[in-house]
């Protein structure tokens, strides 16, 4: 079985770099996520392929626009702006 890429680690470091601050996830981001700490560190290290939620939830979290940039899968743009609006109203639960 082939495992799908992602760039949530590319990510990650990008973000530090704009906001010159290093990423530590917190026990509140993986509640906001709904990703827990040990499969969260497996994404980051491309050991398991990202599931569609967590893409979404993701995204999400780090205010990515378009789910893609996440990963190399590819998505309708009615289905992505669909998926996105989902996440943004779920985190605004917490």
């Amino acid at each position: 079985m082939k495992l799908l890429t992602n760039r949530l680690e590319e990510i990650i470091k990008e973000k530090e770099k704009t906001t010159f601050t290093h990423f530590k996830p917190t026990r509140d981001f993986f509640k906001k996520v709904g990703i827990g700490q040990k499969r969260f560190h497996q994404l980051v290290r491309n050991e398991v392929s990202m599931t569609f939620q967590e893409m979404i939830h993701l995204a999400a979290y780090f205010d990515i626009t378009n789910v893609r940039e996440l990963h190399h899968d590819t998505l309708d743009k009615e289905a992505h702006a669909k998926a996105i609006q989902k996440a943004k109203d779920y985190h605004k639960l917490f």
